[in-house]
């Protein structure tokens, strides 16, 4: 378990998990952690949706499953990455190396096995405090 950034004001994170409950199951785990002051998470489960918000909303943070079921994350990634550069984008993946390429090069700052959460949680930290200075 990492603790959450010391940050002046919570941190925006967009969540693009098309999977409800493991969504849930993820901020229920921040939650749990001590997080719930320390991030705003926006969950989305359709890549558009996400797309259109980022244009909108200006997120901290970009939280992605990799492994999208009727799209391409690596796709997914160079749009969000054009929309908000100076976000982070950290991808979750259950794929291989293959996969960890693809979002690296797609533009992607991390890339997390799926159920490796003190790993996200240190990420995250990590990149809100590089980008909050």
């Amino acid at each position: 378990m990492s603790q959450p950034p010391f940050l002046p004001k919570p941190a925006r994170i967009l969540l693009l998990q098309p999977d409800r409950a493991a969504a849930e199951l993820l901020l229920d785990r921040f939650a749990d952690d001590g997080w719930a002051g320390a991030i705003e998470a926006t969950h989305f489960v359709d890549p558009g949706e996400a797309h259109d918000a980022s244009a909108a909303i200006p997120f901290d943070l970009i939280l992605i499953d990799f492994d999208l079921p009727d799209g391409d994350g690596a796709d997914v990634i160079r749009d969000l990455r054009a929309r908000r550069p100076q976000a982070p984008i950290l991808a979750l993946t259950g794929g291989g190396e293959a996969a960890r390429a693809a979002a690296l090069a797609a533009g992607a700052a991390d890339i997390i096995a799926w159920g490796a959460i003190d790993t996200l949680e240190h990420s995250i930290r990590a990149h809100l405090e590089r980008a909050r200075g």
